[in-house]
């Protein structure tokens, strides 16, 4: 008789966080409001108020994405909740650890795109951003 081997926590983890990140990048409309809501306000600044705004507020918008996206983790988990999926996860070998841990590191990873998406940008659009500036 074959033995099964249980995978160990971290290769759970990966495996719920890519399958996390997958839902996200899937649906068009999450894709818009990851990546267009911080871009709306790049192009705001950038265009409605000039150069001198721009160069102040660039950082600030940078750090606006990833704030934005850690609030839609609790979205994230009402729509498993709805579907049923987080139900059939609790049943598995799965710690709650792991499965919340996962949702924290999906979005991160969606955080660390926007903010080099963010940082590219910024750097095409010459923002003179300053590291000691407070």
């Amino acid at each position: 008789m074959e033995k099964r081997i249980e995978p160990t926590i971290p290769l759970q983890l990966w495996y719920l966080t890519i399958k996390n990140f997958k839902s996200k990048i899937r649906e068009f409309g999450q894709l818009i409001w990851i990546f267009g809501y911080p871009l709306v306000f790049l192009f705001l600044f950038k265009f409605a108020y000039g150069q001198a705004i721009w160069e102040v507020m660039a950082p600030g918008v940078i750090i606006l994405g990833p704030v934005v996206l850690i609030s839609q983790l609790a979205g994230h988990f009402a729509e498993e909740k709805e579907s049923g999926t987080l139900q059939r996860l609790i049943t598995t070998p799965v710690s709650r650890q792991s499965i919340l841990l996962s949702g924290l590191f999906s979005q991160l990873i969606v955080a660390a795109i926007q903010i080099v998406l963010m940082l590219l940008l910024s750097f095409l659009f010459q923002a003179d951003i300053h590291p000691n500036a407070n």
